[in-house]
């Protein structure tokens, strides 16, 4: 997969030193090489595709939500299309719910990490008469049930559901997710080896500058400014070049999403700033825990997205 960098050159004048200084902002790509460095401290050859389909993406992992990150990928594909377990293990959890993932299933592997499928539209037969026995015996239908280990055993590549639209869902697809078993922390499934059609670059629609204190504090009164950008062969440059005059600190904020191989916009991987050559901010979305699964609006300009409903990513 090859390298995906986008970069912006402009200059900013800062008003304190009275000088030009060189300011490159690079974005990579969701589905970069770069992963493959971090991929190594992952197994990239234990999971097999949850499913047998070109696997593409209509979400990303720790994409940004309207109050929360998305903890998995999803994977769009036709109503009841076969899902299979992506190794050997047991099923640790069996979740049955109107809302949330509705019907869910969650397998325990003996490598340390769990695999998470959710909007199923049913079980396998042994799985769906498990559900319904334990249903009429806990005289409910919303159920979150946690077996034995040795109840509901899995192989690798064996059909344990069948992928629908169930719970909160905008159209068929299977939401998958890979976590950390130790802490249940949702953890990158394409750290895993992977495979998705990339062949397209990042959009990136809008920077913004911050003026702030050097704490990184924003500075009362004072107003953003925006740097609409547009695309200038296979980069993106800003709409109107020239001199930007910002106060003696700033942050970036971008409002950018990744394309995966059929057009479909999503979240960023990782973000890079530069000035004058020298690293200053990095962001890496490989894993995170769950007391930070709704944290999402200290990473975005929660105003600007109150009023428009987009996201800008701030870079502190």
């Amino acid at each position: 997969m090859r390298k995906i960098i986008l970069s912006f050159n402009y200059f900013i004048q800062n008003q304190l030193f009275n000088r030009r200084e060189f300011a490159i902002l690079t974005i990579i790509a969701f589905f970069s090489p770069v992963r493959l460095v971090v991929a190594q401290q992952f197994p990239t050859d234990y999971f097999r595709p949850p499913i047998d389909i070109p696997l593409r993406l209509t979400g990303t992992f720790a994409e940004f939500r309207y109050d929360h990150l998305h903890s998995g990928v999803d994977l769009p594909c036709p109503m009841r299309t076969p899902v299979h377990a992506v190794a050997d293990g047991y099923v640790f959890r069996i979740r049955m719910q109107a809302g949330g993932f509705g019907r869910a299933l969650y397998l325990k592997h003996p490598n340390g990490y769990t695999s998470l499928y959710g909007h199923l539209d049913a079980f396998n037969p042994t799985f769906e008469k498990y559900l319904k026995d334990v249903q009429y015996r806990e005289k409910t239908f919303e159920l979150d049930y946690y077996p034995d280990s040795t109840e509901l055993p899995v192989k690798k590549g064996e059909i344990i559901a069948f992928s629908g639209n169930s719970g909160i869902s905008q159209g068929p697809h299977l939401h998958f997710e890979i976590r950390q078993s130790s802490d249940e922390s949702p953890t990158n499934p394409l750290l895993f080896g992977y495979r998705i059609n990339d062949v397209r670059k990042p959009i990136v629609k809008n920077l913004r500058v911050y003026p702030v204190y050097i704490d990184g504090e924003n500075i009362p009164g004072q107003t953003p400014v925006n740097i609409p950008m547009k695309k200038a062969g296979s980069d993106y440059k800003p709409k109107n070049p020239g001199v930007i005059k910002v106060p003696p600190y700033v942050i970036w904020g971008i409002q950018a999403s990744d394309v995966d191989g059929s057009g479909g916009l999503n979240g960023l991987y990782t973000m890079d700033v530069s000035m004058d050559n020298d690293l200053v901010y990095h962001t890496g979305m490989e894993q995170f825990s769950w007391d930070n699964f709704r944290a999402v609006n200290s990473l975005i300009d929660f105003p600007y997205y109150q009023n428009t409903r987009n996201f800008i990513q701030l870079t502190r």
